[in-house]
């Protein structure tokens, strides 16, 4: 079991070859977690994180969410949502005859390594063979305006008086806290005023919004896309995670899911380090060395909307299915 607020568990499972499901907020009992230090980072401001599985196999990603609530985790913590495992759904769409998927490759801010980008294209073809409807998403919320959003989030609920004190006694921040980058997408005011904390709430409800808007008026049953511009890289050098906190920020359940059949990558295969055009953000993740990506795994990210968990895990078993 893992936790994430911005991709703890999806993070792990792309840079380990696993399966890692993020559900929905408040289905996985989360209560009893420990607090940030100071009691004034708990502003219950930020959107909440939550708790799912990793596993080796979708088998067992399934089964243990089946059993969490089966076993009926809102008589022990209040903070679950007294919600079942849902067969009715799941066996909708583990049945339905053509699914349609929508797919976006990467953000222009965020351009994805030649590898990745290959493998989820040749994924997407795939689908496409066995009858899948695949819709390409040209238009959605920019990553950099998501990712800026989850960071002010972070920071007022998570960090920002924790962070102050650590800064005071003169501690260097460790090279994975200076790889945040939080000076460049923005530090909240140590004491919103009331409209800077409303304009706040209210764009993370208008990138709900959309998002909602995106599914509905398209039509789709999931989505399709990285959950990071880059595969497993080495520690400290992966930087920012916008491809996994985007779906933090508006509550959609998220599975990162391995690609095991693509040919492994070799100093003979892999793409020149010239075929990475960077984008405006590059910097902030980690680079494309060609020679550190021998033996490493690709995979995509599948998304449903608010509550939809049972939908994405079948969903996702049945494209598992195809491409593993």
């Amino acid at each position: 079991m893992g936790t994430d607020v911005g991709g703890s568990i999806r993070i792990p499972a792309l840079c380990d070859g696993v399966y890692g499901f993020k559900p929905s907020c408040d289905r996985v009992p989360y209560g009893n977690q420990v607090n940030p230090d100071d009691p004034r980072d708990h502003t219950g401001l930020s959107f909440n994180p939550c708790a799912g599985p990793l596993a080796t196999t979708f088998d067992n990603l399934d089964i243990v969410f089946r059993a969490i609530l089966g076993g009926k985790p809102w008589l022990y913590d209040a903070s679950t949502k007294p919600v079942p495992f849902m067969d009715d759904v799941y066996n909708e769409f583990k049945n339905k005859e053509v699914l349609r998927i929508g797919y976006f490759i990467e953000d222009e801010g965020f351009p994805l390594h030649p590898p990745l980008k290959f493998a989820i294209e040749h994924s997407i073809e795939r689908l496409q063979k066995e009858g899948y409807e695949m819709v390409r998403i040209d238009k959605f919320p920019s990553l950099e305006t998501l990712w800026r959003h989850a960071t002010r989030s972070y920071l007022m609920s998570f960090g920002f008086w924790t962070f102050c004190k650590i800064f005071r006694v003169g501690e260097p921040p460790i090279q994975a806290l200076k790889g945040t980058h939080v000076e460049k997408f923005g530090l909240p005011p140590a004491n919103s005023s009331v409209s800077r904390v409303q304009r706040y709430l209210l764009e993370r409800e208008n990138l709900k919004l959309q998002w909602n808007t995106i599914f509905m008026e398209l039509g789709l049953d999931a989505i399709i896309c990285p959950a990071a511009p880059h595969g497993p890289v080495k520690q400290d050098e992966y930087g920012i995670s916008p491809y996994t906190a985007m779906w933090n920020v508006v509550d959609f359940p998220a599975l990162v899911m391995p690609l095991t059949k693509e040919p492994a990558l070799t100093l003979e295969n892999a793409p020149h380090k010239s075929e990475y055009v960077k984008g405006k953000y590059s910097a902030y993740v980690a680079d494309y060395k060609p020679e550190e990506t021998v033996g490493a795994c690709s995979h995509i990210q599948l998304v449903t909307r608010n509550f939809e968990d049972e939908k994405l895990l079948a969903i996702s078993r049945r494209i598992d299915y195809i491409l593993n």
